[in-house]
């Protein structure tokens, strides 16, 4: 005889609930398996990022006084070049 879930005593709905149960703890152990490896994966390339971070930061810095170098031999060059023509002119 079953009851309005479909079970045929306490004993079967007990049996189901804990196969349910063993099935979300192993789903639920599989995630932090997987979780604890992207976590060590992290933590591998924590020191590259920084290490990629530190390179941009200068590359900007210098890319920022290369800039300003190249003003001023263009401002030279050009000072020069009108100085010259004053004077063979």
């Amino acid at each position: 005889m079953n009851n309005s879930n479909g079970y045929t005593s306490v004993s079967s709905w007990r049996d189901d609930v804990s196969r349910s149960l063993g099935s979300m703890e192993t789903g639920i152990s599989n995630i932090e398996t997987k979780i604890n490896g992207i976590c060590e994966v992290q933590k591998k390339h924590d020191g590259r990022i920084d290490t990629l971070e530190d390179i941009e930061s200068n590359r900007k810095a210098v890319n920022k006084k290369l800039n300003a170098l190249w003003a001023a031999i263009i401002v030279a060059v050009s000072a020069v070049a009108n100085i010259a023509f004053k004077v063979f002119n």
